[in-house]
């Protein structure tokens, strides 16, 4: 039989935060990756409304929960009256999975804090953002990363969708699609172009170049490059820049946002 001194000896030493240590807290948390946090529990309950009340009794044991020390030590430094995090030094996957955490344990000064540095990001991070908007019901960043999703195949965005934003999605993507093509039969459709006389392509088989590509930004590209005042006058770029690519934001514009379609 074992004597205590090498049952001692065997037992790892539990790491603990080293902002998060005090003796005097009533409520010690374990992170997924086996760090404690010793925390008071009144300051639990002034920011964060989903965290267990004082009454709540642990019985002295340690509560483990499923975030990572790195994400918890961010958390918990905004529940105590000290200089804060700086949101917009976190990488995207730190502020990612603190936000997804003040969500969870409703830290509404955090998930404000998160929720405007995440608006910043969405051009770099549009599947990613629109994923959490989705979970969390932000319809304005649902709106505002929409538009960035549509030159991904509808097959992949739908799959990372939750169910009730399926149809939502398809018949936004559908709105789009027709206002697209719409654009591109009004910025190209003549017999012959004005500047240099080219015959325009057919605007089916340009829609059709297009592939999976409907956004914004991808026809504003190909017009530049296959509208015949593009190809064949490079010097009239400027006509291209200020009518063309105008005329088919215009009808873009005309496109309601992707939250209307979460009204249906």
């Amino acid at each position: 039989m074992s004597s205590p001194e090498l049952l001692s000896q065997a037992a790892p030493q539990q790491a603990v935060s080293e902002h998060f240590h005090s003796s005097d807290a009533d409520v010690v948390f374990k992170s997924s990756d086996n760090v404690l946090f010793h925390i008071h529990r009144k300051n639990l309950e002034a920011h964060a409304a989903a965290f267990p009340p004082s009454e709540f009794d642990t019985r002295g044991e340690i509560v483990p929960l499923t975030e990572d020390a790195s994400t918890l030590e961010k958390l918990f430094r905004y529940m105590y009256p000290q200089r804060h995090p700086d949101i917009e030094l976190l990488h995207f996957e730190g502020l990612y999975e603190l936000a997804e955490a003040a969500e969870k344990y409703e830290a509404f000064g955090v998930m404000s804090a998160c929720k405007s540095r995440i608006k910043q990001l969405v051009d770099d991070h549009p599947t990613e953002i629109f994923n959490y908007a989705s979970r969390h019901d932000y319809a304005d960043i649902l709106s505002m990363a929409a538009p960035l999703l549509l030159d991904i195949p509808l097959d992949d965005v739908v799959t990372t969708l939750l169910p009730h934003l399926v149809i939502p999605w398809v018949c936004f993507r559908e709105c789009w699609s027709r206002a697209a093509e719409d654009a591109l039969d009004r910025t190209t459709t003549s017999s012959e172009c004005q500047h240099c006389g080219n015959h325009v392509g057919d605007t089916k088989s340009w829609f059709a170049k297009l592939g999976n590509k409907r956004s914004r930004k991808a026809i504003h590209e190909f017009l530049r490059t296959n509208h015949p005042t593009s190809r064949s006058r490079k010097k009239d770029a400027s006509f291209l820049s200020d009518s063309t690519l105008k005329e088919a934001d215009r009808i873009l514009d005309a496109v309601p946002k992707f939250e209307t379609f979460l009204e249906m």
